[in-house]
């Protein structure tokens, strides 16, 4: 479930359309993913994964279209209801929509979708005010590397080894990673052959952190599977489930990495919390750093550290649409 590629589009129309604050921004975002998530906690397994998770985000993006337009809880269950009632793709355009026709409805009830004894002001209790936002955009709560969330405790291990022993694709003989049992069936539940399973594969996200140095984005392609080191060391790497990360939410993503080097000498590192979660944030310098190399090879690295100072500072900025003041409508 991709909550943002729904709720921030959605958002960001209807705030550069009205005029919102950054605050008012942000708050809409946090709405749209406190929908979501309350509604994939609260469903039941679903026939079509796809499908649900498309009306979810779709959902999400209603919430924060909602918040954006002023509505009241009635309108706002009235926009949730045809939301999911009346899926139109992409999702971000369905919550626009319904949260459009929303206004001056009449509301009617709505259920939590799959069952479930949640009311429908159950699911719209959203922030009254910036409290939320403003924690969203301090918590730093950011992915560092260009993979699925369960493998990034193991490469936050391997990169640590790589640092403080200098391991390079050569000094490695073995590499044994320790991960929960749920971690390695979420992995591997990936179609093989495509960027989306490697995005998933453990051994192929350790094979380029120790030739790379790093797992950024556009490196996680089909040909590095062709490049020898890579093979290799995928090869020589084994996946084990162990019971001490398979309690509670932080065993979950937990990971120990274990490498026995060639020259008869074994290092490992073990990891709880990876880089980028609540409990063991970045910096912003570090959140500042990847969205230039996200954004630099579309938008000139000039307006990319623009771009950046004012994102950061979201939660001051009057009107919306002054953050894009000065860049290019090319862009």
């Amino acid at each position: 479930m991709v909550v943002s590629a729904a709720v921030v589009p959605a958002s960001l129309s209807l705030s550069e359309k009205h005029g919102r604050s950054g605050l008012h921004f942000l708050t809409a975002i946090v709405a749209g993913y406190e929908v979501a998530t309350y509604l994939e906690r609260n469903r039941s397994k679903p026939t079509c994964a796809t499908c649900s998770n498309g009306l979810i985000e779709s959902c999400a993006a209603a919430a924060a279209s909602a918040r954006i337009l002023g509505l009241n809880a009635d309108a706002t269950a009235n926009a949730l209801a045809m939301a999911w009632s009346q899926p139109v793709a992409p999702p971000a355009l369905n919550g626009v929509l319904s949260a459009c026709a929303a206004v001056g409805k009449a509301a009617y009830h709505w259920a939590v979708p799959y069952g479930g004894d949640a009311t429908c002001n159950d699911v719209i209790e959203v922030p009254s005010n910036g409290c939320l936002a403003w924690s969203a955009l301090r918590s730093r709560n950011v992915r560092l590397h260009a993979a699925d969330i369960n493998t990034h405790a193991a490469i936050d291990a391997a990169l640590e080894l790589k640092v403080a022993y200098r391991l390079h694709p050569e000094d490695i003989e073995a590499i044994e990673v320790y991960v929960s049992s749920q971690a390695i069936a979420d992995t591997a539940s990936g179609d093989p052959g495509t960027v989306q399973s490697l995005r998933q594969n453990i051994p192929y996200c350790l094979a380029l952190v120790f030739l790379r140095g790093r797992l950024g984005p556009g490196e996680l392609s089909l040909q590095n599977l062709l490049k020898a080191p890579v093979g290799w060391l995928m090869s020589n790497t084994t996946v084990h489930s162990d019971k001490r990360f398979s309690d509670g939410l932080s065993g979950l993503r937990g990971a120990r990495v274990v490498v026995r080097t060639r020259y008869g000498s074994t290092c490992e590192r073990t990891v709880l919390n990876p880089r980028g979660l609540v409990e063991n944030p970045v910096s912003p310098r570090e959140i500042e750093a990847k969205f230039e190399c996200l954004t630099t090879p579309v938008l000139s690295a000039e307006i990319s550290s623009m771009l950046s100072r004012r994102v950061l500072a979201l939660d001051d900025l009057a009107n919306i649409n002054g953050l894009f003041v000065g860049v290019p409508e090319s862009t």
